[in-house]
């Protein structure tokens, strides 16, 4: 099992443009992304670990945040949004998390289990949108690189079930237990 971790401006991983990744601009669009982190305390008042839009363009950003404990969705268009979880973190310690946006609908999942919902649409933009890990896509000179690490990491164009998103947390939360030693394979659990 490997963890990214010492984002920084300078030190983040990047998808440029695919057509695949025109899914995070539509207002009616669905798609998902999960995966487990864990925080080493915020520098930055919002730490970015998952960020889409086009570089340099104002108003096509939208970002998977960890911001003073709680996961947070940050979108800018025309207006700002911003739709996060309840809970409160604890610093070193694995989250399972799950973002899912389903036609209009923000949902977030933590370690299993629904945690807030909000519909608001997202709003159309125009251009190439590209994927940034660890740090924000942005067209000024802020930084808010993630501080802490991802595993895991997975973005869909389509949306799992509850029951299906409760199951990959009870399957994976086993990989990290300190000290842990499995293997996952076959049919097999």
């Amino acid at each position: 099992l490997v963890a990214y971790s010492g984002f920084s401006a300078s030190n983040y991983l990047e998808q440029p443009y695919n057509s695949a990744m025109e899914m995070f601009r539509s207002p009616t669009g669905i798609f998902c992304i999960m995966g487990w982190a864990k925080t080493n305390g915020s520098t930055a008042g919002r730490d970015v670990f998952f960020s889409t839009g086009t570089p340099g363009t104002e108003g096509t950003s939208r970002s998977l945040a960890v911001t003073g404990g709680d996961f947070g969705f940050y979108g800018w268009a025309t207006a700002y949004d911003s739709f996060t979880t309840n809970l409160t973190m604890q610093q070193g310690v694995w989250y399972n998390f799950c973002y899912v946006y389903n036609n209009g609908t923000h949902y977030w999942y933590v370690n299993g289990k629904e945690n807030s919902v909000t519909n608001k649409p997202l709003l159309a933009y125009s251009g190439n949108p590209v994927v940034k890990i660890g740090d924000i896509i942005t067209n000024n000179t802020t930084t808010r690189s993630f501080n802490g690490g991802l595993s895991l990491l997975r973005v869909s164009a389509t949306v799992p079930t509850a029951a299906q998103i409760a199951k990959i947390y009870e399957d994976e939360k086993h990989l990290f237990q300190a000290g842990a030693q499995a293997t996952l394979y076959g049919a097999s659990d």
